[in-house]
């Protein structure tokens, strides 16, 4: 099933909305859109989960990234909604569930919501986000060491096809 990504703009507040799978497919899109709107002087993020079945690790880990996204003086702040319970019991087993803000309400439902593109994204710089999205979701919780040792794997197998 091919992953779609909704935005609108609602207040001060960009949401999104992830319509499928959340996949290593889908983060890519999700991170140029959110490097823009970050770019516009964005702040606060919504990611409404309703319609997401599920979520891989490199997803996950996106979603640690962007956490670490922003600057000094606009942090990013990241809240998810109204994920499925399929969603939920994903981060819990990623042991991300207490790191995120979590909000059972929706979207709105009178946002003028937008498909975000995302193209055609070359294999190295799809491996760099999921080699970086492990390294993150590693890192988010000393339970994660077993995503940080994939991640350093791929980057060595990376490295020896590349010799």
């Amino acid at each position: 099933m091919q992953t779609r990504i909704e935005a609108a703009q609602w207040n001060d507040q960009y949401w999104i909305k992830l319509i499928g799978p959340a996949t290593f497919t889908a983060a890519p899109t999700l991170l140029k859109f959110v490097d823009r709107v970050l770019e516009n002087g964005a702040c606060e993020i919504r990611l409404d989960l309703a319609a997401c079945g599920w979520m891989d690790s490199t997803f996950a880990g996106t979603l640690v990234s962007l956490l670490k996204k922003g600057n000094q003086d606009c942090p990013v702040r990241l809240r998810l909604h109204n994920p499925s319970k399929s969603c939920l019991e994903g981060l819990a087993r990623m042991n991300l569930d207490k790191l995120f803000s979590i909000d059972a309400r929706g979207a709105p439902d009178r946002a003028e919501w937008e498909a975000v593109e995302g193209g055609d994204v070359p294999k190295a710089e799809l491996a760099e986000i999921v080699i970086r999205a492990h390294e993150d979701l590693g890192s988010a919780d000393p339970g994660n060491e077993k995503f940080g040792r994939i991640a350093d794997a791929l980057r060595k197998n990376i490295r020896s096809s590349s010799e």
